[in-house]
């Protein structure tokens, strides 16, 4: 009888040792919980400040492109005030025998100056101390920007179109464009 209560006693023990830890079962599960609670709010950050670059960026583009579109309705404007053709002064953005497939120039707003694209434009310059965009001085931006003026086929003079195409690189993707067109009427 006595050996029945010792056999008890060690039975007991080992049960009431077994639950007292974790299984390595148990514990791997643990980690991989805690590891993906942890590391999905982190990609969730990650990807939230891409896409913030990434709007940042489109914004800059919204506003080189619509920079471009009012220097040439300001040109079209200086035109009309001293009774030249709207489209004086901006040939090298002229494309008038094929818009699609022809280059067409860069406008440097800030120093007035129009040069033809030859095959690809130049990136645009940003001036980091003047906080400016412009094809003259500072360091060499992810932009480029071309701009195109025609007359549309079996129009009058009297309408013109202006297209600017702003493209870039970023870290989401390569090749983003944003391409804006407007229409000039020469009153």
């Amino acid at each position: 009888m006595k050996n029945f209560f010792i056999n008890k006693k060690i039975n007991k023990d080992l049960n009431n040792f077994s639950q007292k830890g974790f299984s390595l079962v148990e514990t791997l599960i643990a980690i991989t919980v805690l590891t993906i609670s942890i590391t999905a709010p982190l990609v969730l950050a990650s990807e939230g400040i891409k896409s913030t670059e990434l709007a940042k960026e489109q914004i800059v583009a919204f506003y080189l492109a619509q920079d471009a579109i009012e220097y040439v309705k300001n040109v079209r404007d200086e035109n009309k005030l001293s009774g030249d053709n709207q489209l004086v002064g901006l040939s090298s953005c002229d494309v008038e025998n094929d818009p699609e497939n022809e280059s067409g120039c860069t406008i440097d707003t800030t120093n007035d100056n129009i040069s033809n694209c030859s095959g690809t434009c130049s990136p645009i310059l940003f001036d980091s101390s003047k906080n400016i965009y412009n094809h003259s001085s500072g360091s060499s931006s992810k932009f480029t920007r071309e701009v195109k003026v025609w007359y549309e086929e079996n129009s009058n003079v009297n309408f013109a179109f202006v297209e600017v195409l702003i493209t870039w690189d970023s870290l989401l993707s390569q090749d983003n464009e944003y391409k804006i067109r407007s229409y000039l009427t020469n009153w």
